[in-house]
């Protein structure tokens, strides 16, 4: 009816961190994600550009997952990636 087809897209696909980054307006280096999954979330997001990423002890975390994305943070909860991003 529109004319215009809907595209569905979401975590890990890299247009889903595209996206974003083009609806923020801000370049991928300039993002940053934070999440309880370290391939959906976190891995992903570093491989799609994304200037940091931090994966939190909470939600679907499980004792070492961080060696599955070992360029990104840690941190136990939200508010500490928050505070670990923007030191």
């Amino acid at each position: 009816a529109s004319g215009v087809s809907a595209t569905i897209i979401g975590k890990p696909a890299q247009a889903m961190f595209e996206t974003g980054c083009a609806r923020l307006g801000l370049p991928p280096q300039r993002v940053a994600m934070i999440g309880d999954d370290a391939e959906a979330d976190v891995a992903a997001a570093l491989a799609a550009g994304l200037g940091a990423a931090v994966l939190v002890r909470t939600g679907k975390y499980r004792d070492g997952d961080e060696r599955k994305c070992p360029r990104a943070g840690l941190a136990d909860d939200f508010a500490a990636a928050v505070e670990m991003l923007l030191d």
